[in-house]
């Protein structure tokens, strides 16, 4: 069977792209649909674009640890690359067919990416210089490595807080009073998670650090993502202890 471009447009739920960043419907997703259909016709899996997507990830954060330039610039066309083939993983996935352990393999090359490229780019900072740092300014490393510290804890923080929120409803005993307050939160919930989207990887930072690297303003990049993870995981964090208080009271 040969898979055509609109299988893989027509495939795509309406919701979903909706929920989409602005970046990702402007750009990535109807470049994902035509290198979809190509990559199934030549019978690669959702789970190798996956782990190949992994093997960007890393090789995008050790881009930006080689002190070159041109290097730097590699690295930040590897981090577009990367969030066109989360795409692309997910589009053969529904269209062609789901494989074990795909969100597994979906999740790792996102881990990989969020929990060292900050830091690697805090090193490139370090060694290019930036738009408010001189070359050799050692801060901007720790702020960088805090940054990717920060993006890991929110996620750790928030699957657990889904995971423990799937027990409760699947326990048929508490479920009905979990239910009750659940759904009032969901519409907040999903605005909020929207606005945090836009602004991580998933929405216009590839392309922010593509043009920083051009620039020579790489500094931005790190002192931004210290402040925007910073405060998700606190608002994220508190936001979970509220809800599992919530819930254990009710």
């Amino acid at each position: 069977m040969a898979y055509t471009t609109k299988q893989f447009i027509d495939s795509f739920p309406k919701y979903k792209l909706k929920r989409s960043t602005f970046s990702l419907r402007l750009f990535y997703r109807p470049l994902s649909y035509p290198l979809s259909a190509i990559i199934a016709n030549l019978g690669v899996t959702a789970n190798a674009v996956s782990y190949a997507s992994a093997i960007v990830a890393l090789a995008a954060s050790i881009m930006f640890i080689i002190n070159n330039y041109a290097f730097h610039i590699v690295g930040a066309v590897l981090v577009n690359l990367w969030l066109l083939m989360d795409c692309i993983d997910g589009n053969i996935a529904r269209t062609v067919k789901k494989q074990p352990f795909g969100e597994f393999a979906d999740a790792i090359s996102g881990y990989i990416l969020l929990g060292l490229v900050y830091t690697s780019i805090g090193y490139a900072a370090y060694c290019d210089g930036g738009i408010f740092i001189t070359p050799g300014t050692g801060w901007i490393i720790l702020i960088g490595a805090l940054a990717s510290g920060l993006n890991s804890l929110m996620r750790l923080n928030y699957q657990k807080y889904k995971n423990v929120e799937k027990d409760l409803i699947d326990n048929v005993t508490i479920a009905p009073k979990f239910d009750a307050w659940k759904d009032n939160e969901k519409k907040s919930s999903l605005i909020f998670r929207r606005l945090i989207n836009e602004l991580d990887i998933s929405g216009f930072m590839p392309i922010a650090i593509l043009l920083a690297s051009i620039f020579h303003a790489l500094d931005l990049i790190v002192i931004y993502s210290c402040l925007f993870y910073g405060i998700s995981f606190t608002v994220g964090t508190l936001a979970c202890v509220f809800k599992a208080v919530r819930s254990g009271n009710s």
